[in-house]
């Protein structure tokens, strides 16, 4: 059932379907919609929640889409659906704003799971191999298409650059309780490694990788995407405080 939500001045759309724990799904830096096969996955596990950012898709375009607004637009949707904790699963920049999301509200995240994301870093030779990659096949998106002001990409990318440089940010994503499962792409134009160091600094992360698979994995191999997904929630939901 599709339901506009109020947060700080702004509408955000988000869609939600089952009668079970609830589950949020981030998208990736201004993307509009486009994780409901990821959520069709994981359906009849958990309610499965989706929405489009601030500034993406139908969500309202107000040229506000710092870090903290989007903390208050996550804890605004939680409101709204009556939610006291829930599992995190993001793609692409989502088990970013996932993990910022678990710093700042610990007691609400149940576990997170990430798919081809998580990156705390800003460096040289990642951004070239990336570059490198983009240069030489281009990232395989299918068909699908992102709405979005541009300006939220702009504001996103600044605001993460700054974040990751806090002094404390290491020790507080050390000090993280929640367990968290980040499936990598073998094939991703994305590095990895920053996704491996993740699971090795979180005190219950693991890292599992998807062979041949570029940064959309569930659009070239859709039956191992589901297997993996399935089995980090399997993980979460083991290893979770009750």
């Amino acid at each position: 059932m599709e339901r506009y939500i109020a947060s700080a001045g702004a509408r955000l759309w988000t869609v939600a379907s089952g009668d079970e724990p609830p589950l949020l799904l981030l998208n990736g830096s201004a993307c509009s919609d486009y994780l409901e096969p990821v959520a069709d996955m994981l359906g009849g596990r958990r309610t499965m929640i989706r929405f489009e950012p601030r500034g993406c898709g139908r969500s309202t375009c107000d040229g506000n889409y710092d870090l903290a607004i989007s903390m208050t637009d996550l804890e605004s949707i939680r409101a709204s659906y009556d939610v006291d904790r829930w599992v995190l699963a993001g793609h692409s920049a989502g088990p970013n704003l996932a993990l910022a999301y678990a710093m700042y509200r610990p007691d609400t995240v149940e576990g997170i799971v990430g798919i081809a994301g998580g990156n705390f870093m800003n460096d040289r030779d990642w951004h070239r191999a990336y570059d490198d990659s983009l240069a030489a096949g281009g990232d395989q998106t299918g068909d699908l298409h992102f709405d979005s002001d541009p300006e939220v990409l702009t504001q996103l990318n600044r605001e993460w650059k700054a974040f990751i440089k806090s002094p404390d940010v290491f020790r507080r994503l050390a000090d993280l309780t929640m367990p968290v499962s980040l499936l990598g792409a073998g094939m991703d134009i994305r590095p990895n490694w920053p996704m491996r160091q993740l699971a090795e600094l979180l005190p219950h992360g693991r890292y599992r990788e998807i062979p041949g698979a570029g940064h959309y994995p569930w659009l070239t191999h859709p039956d191992a995407v589901a297997a993996g997904l399935n089995e980090a929630l399997d993980y979460v939901q083991s290893r979770a405080v009750k």
